[in-house]
């Protein structure tokens, strides 16, 4: 039990892999504005906007900006019986904080669906809006895209352990075409990097893919999630730290 004695509170996470768009949170907005939560907005991240700005603002003035954040909240009250839904998407791993006191930040959280109503009413509501908004449309793809992954490190770890034991790869092996090898490795590696950086959280502007904007993206640390870009990292991080090593013992 939580706040005013007659309100009670329920919360679950939701697949935080799962992208939402534009169109599902213009969805959700009608599906809430229809079940009495008439007073919706979005609680951005206080310390990573302008000090002046309001860090809450009503869904359809987020709508209009058209601006992704690397967290929000979503906050609906149905003024009639102080009943209040939140729901915490998680873009990616930046520190984001919130003058919330359900979901104080963004970055520590898992992304997370909450509902503070009365006990007649708390289940109906939740299991509502949770089975139609915050479970995954599409499991079967999920499941898919999960063993390509799988596969995808499995044919890495084949082809690092050959490497390393001195062996040729297996189309060098069977077919004398070293070729094939490379680019099998190099699918692989595109693949899990599409895979660990498919787009999570809330969008209501989409990406775009082009090169120029990778670019502007890893630079400003979008990728810091991406296990693969943060091995290469580690790579070319110790190689540089071991050449500016060698370069001084030799000066010594």
């Amino acid at each position: 039990m939580v706040g005013d004695k007659y309100l009670y509170a329920k919360r679950r996470r939701f697949n935080k892999n799962r992208k939402f768009d534009r169109a599902y949170l213009e969805s959700l907005r009608n599906a809430l504005v229809a079940g009495g939560f008439t007073e919706i907005t979005v609680k951005l991240p206080h310390n990573l906007i302008d000090a002046k700005a309001e860090d809450e603002i009503s869904i359809d003035e987020f709508l209009k900006r058209e601006r992704n954040y690397p967290s929000q909240i979503l906050v609906a009250v149905n003024p009639d019986t102080k009943e209040v839904m939140k729901a915490l998407y998680v873009n990616i791993s930046t520190k984001a904080f919130f003058k919330d006191n359900t979901f104080p930040s963004g970055h520590s959280e898992p992304a997370e669906f909450y509902v503070l109503a009365k006990p007649d009413r708390l289940h109906p509501i939740f299991d509502f809006y949770y089975s139609r908004y915050f479970t995954d449309p599409n499991p079967a793809s999920s499941t898919v895209q999960a063993f390509i992954g799988i596969f995808s490190v499995v044919l890495l770890m084949y082809y690092g352990f050959a490497y390393f034991a001195g062996q040729p790869g297996y189309f060098t092996r069977q077919y004398g075409i070293p070729m094939f090898d490379y680019v099998v490795v190099g699918m692989a590696i595109l693949v899990l990097f599409l895979f660990f950086n498919q787009q999570t959280g809330l969008y209501v502007k989409e990406k775009e893919f082009r090169p120029a904007v990778w670019v502007m993206r890893a630079l400003k640390g979008e990728f810091r999630d991406n296990p693969l870009v943060n091995f290469f990292i580690t790579i070319v991080g110790g190689t540089i730290v071991l050449l500016i090593g060698h370069y001084v013992f030799q000066i010594g």
